[in-house]
């Protein structure tokens, strides 16, 4: 069996990262589980976090947002919000914090409160 499996990245813009990977590290509304190559096959949600790929023996990190993903044989396809490359795992968390900030208010917030003028 292989131990890399193909990885496709889409957002509102288009297509955003496609490649080979050994193992990835997706934020999911249950916390975060990891997927390997010949995963068996599912349909997740992916929440706003911190992701991990590994890729070549190397930790490359990104700030992911809502969306879902896809495993099938062979092939991992996420349908996100944004992909942002970072240069480490602190640097992806301050893009998580800036990203929440700008684009996720909470349900409870209303245009034209306060806190939404406040969050903004």
């Amino acid at each position: 069996m292989s131990t890399s499996f193909r990885i496709v990245f889409t957002t509102p813009e288009g297509p955003a990262f496609e490649g080979e990977c050994e193992s990835i590290v997706v934020p999911s509304d249950g916390g975060r589980f990891g997927v390997l190559a010949g995963h068996a096959p599912m349909l997740g949600v992916v929440k706003a976090g911190v992701l991990s790929m590994q890729v070549g023996g190397k930790t490359s990190w990104y700030l992911v947002g809502d969306g879902f993903l896809d495993i099938k044989a062979g092939t991992t396809a996420f349908w996100v919000d944004v992909l942002i490359t970072a240069d480490n795992e602190g640097d992806a968390e301050e893009k998580l914090d800036d990203y929440q900030k700008k684009s996720h208010l909470p349900a409870t917030v209303h245009p034209g409160s306060l806190e939404y003028e406040r969050k903004k």
